[in-house]
């Protein structure tokens, strides 16, 4: 390098130091058009440009010196901050080449990979990291979230949770107030049907910020949403859209009965937490304090919703004519399998055929439906806390199919939802293939048209009578109709979901939907808390 180019470099490089920007960006320019080749002039010009030039500086340098380790690192950062994840990756494993002794270039490329989805390349590159730093939380948590990913998009989904958990535990190790390993874990206990460990998680979790605001475009009222950290909250983004209601998120395990103090003003409040199995006695009791604060006008008191719980319903609702509720009863982990080991139910309240499901469990998980002795040993106990063994009443129509109704409870009023209609006992909308045959959808219309003649007057009356004993504001049901015409009760709770229809090819439900959208509108008019 000559003399007079070295000089001037140094002096470039000092105005840089010096934060003089300008200044040292025409200085670099200047030694370019003298020396083109210059790699330190391209490299720090290009640190100093915008990203319109940037790109080409940076080729520029490595079409001079390939293996430069600077224009290399920036090339690739530039690449990373662009979201192109293939050729950050390019350049990123250019520069450890030089240099494999750097456990940032190592996080960036393993960002990279965790981006493009390779997974495995990823926690080698996050091996890396913790090599050159051991002990590491932040890289604990990124390998934890990779098996977490895995495991969400059902790639070796077993090892996948596993792995997730021991690197979000070791994270612990660090810092035991993390919050996405403390979420992963408590979810994941939760969904297996361990609530009583998931709140030790939980109860780890500090968050300052327990109410957020997210505003509604165009605002018709404020309406304070009251949930849990975990699964068990009602959808409400469906039923109170934040189109026109501005939310305001309250995560209960984050406040304090002192924070109740900075809850602000609302239009409307509801309590979206609607899984009773997860309401542990001290949410509960921070709930009443909160509604008692609200005068009582909170939609869906805790109270009642705890009454919803699988094995307290019969107590409740079958006292109503044309009621049938199953009996139900809970059993802890070991006690089951005691019962399972000696293929004997004699003390149980229920009898052969009897369903199977682990307390807090929807959607199917771990369900069975017990015929037999041969059939209950071979039930394949999970390491959820708690089970509900539920007498199984035979509800198949005379035409082989299986029907359950669902009917929502919108301020004690009855709004018909769907009609899933399935060769499977155990029914749900979204695998019963409504559209497979037209005969299922003529028969939900007609059900959502004209409820009392698809499902009899004393079912009907019945409905009537069960969401005056609810008492909840937002809730529903899902049923069926016996042969003699009474109302066998699946299960009745504020989690019932409503989402919207696609017209196209549901166009008759369309009208019933957004009824329900409008009833619940006109609900939080009503229970305002002014």
């Amino acid at each position: 390098m000559e003399n007079s180019e070295l000089h001037k470099l140094s002096e470039a490089i000092s105005l840089q130091v010096a934060q003089k920007y300008v200044a040292a960006k025409i200085l670099y320019e200047e030694i370019l058009k003298d020396f083109p080749s210059n790699v330190i002039a391209l490299n720090n010009l290009a640190i100093l440009s915008d990203d319109e030039i940037k790109e080409n500086l940076l080729l520029r340098a490595l079409s001079v010196e390939v293996k430069n380790f600077d224009a290399n690192v920036n090339l690739a950062n530039f690449y990373f901050d662009k979201g192109n994840q293939e050729k950050s990756i390019e350049y990123f494993l250019n520069t450890l080449e030089h240099n494999s002794n750097r456990p940032d270039i190592f996080l960036k490329l393993g960002d990279a990979y965790f981006g493009k989805k390779q997974f495995d390349e990823a926690v080698d590159a996050y091996k890396s990291v913790d090599l050159l730093s051991p002990n590491n939380d932040a890289i604990f948590q990124r390998l934890g979230q990779v098996y977490a990913l895995k495991a969400m998009l059902d790639i070796d989904t077993d090892n996948s949770h596993d792995e997730a958990i021991f690197y979000f535990k070791q994270a612990l190790t660090i810092d035991p107030n993390l919050k996405l390993p403390n979420e992963f874990i408590a979810q994941y206990l939760e969904g297996k049907g361990r609530p009583s460990e998931a709140i030790l998680y939980r109860n780890n979790i500090s968050e300052p910020n327990f109410l957020k605001l997210l505003p509604a475009p165009q605002e018709k009222r404020k309406v304070l949403i009251i949930q849990a950290a975990g699964d068990g909250n009602l959808q409400f983004r469906t039923v109170i859209p934040n189109t026109v209601n501005t939310y305001g998120i309250m995560t209960i395990e984050y406040s304090s009965e002192k924070s109740f103090d900075d809850i602000g003003n609302f239009d409307a409040a509801i309590n979206c937490i609607g899984n009773p199995d997860f309401l542990p006695n001290k949410l509960v009791d921070k709930l009443k304090i909160l509604q008692n604060k609200f005068s009582n006008k909170i939609m869906n008191p805790v109270e009642k919703v705890l009454q919803t719980r699988r094995d307290k319903i019969k107590k409740l609702l079958s006292d109503i004519d044309g009621v049938v509720v199953p009996e139900t009863t809970i059993l802890n982990n070991a006690s089951l399998r005691n019962i399972i080991n000696k293929k004997d139910i004699s003390n149980l309240s229920v009898r052969y055929p009897f369903i199977i499901r682990p307390i807090g469990g929807h959607g199917g998980i771990g369900m069975a439906l017990i015929n037999n002795p041969n059939e209950l040993s071979q039930y394949q106990v999970s390491n959820a806390e708690a089970f509900y063994c539920i007498n199984y009443h035979d509800y198949k129509s005379d035409d082989g199919y299986f029907r359950k109704y669902r009917t929502l409870f919108i301020d004690r009023k009855l709004h018909q939802y769907h009609l899933a209609i399935s060769k499977n006992w155990l029914v749900h909308y979204f695998s019963a293939d409504m559209l497979s045959e037209p005969f299922k959808r003529l028969e939900e219309q007609r059900f959502l048209e004209s409820p009392v003649e698809v499902i009899g007057t004393k079912a009907q009356h019945a409905l009537t009578k069960i969401a005056e004993r609810l008492d909840l504001d937002y809730a529903g049901i899902d049923f069926t109709i016996l042969k003699d015409g009474n109302l066998l009760v699946f299960e009745t709770n504020p989690l019932i979901s409503v989402y919207p229809v696609d017209p196209a090819e549901f166009s008759y439900k369309v009208p019933y939907v957004n009824s329900i959208f409008d009833a619940v509108d006109h609900m939080l008019d009503k229970f305002a808390l002014s």
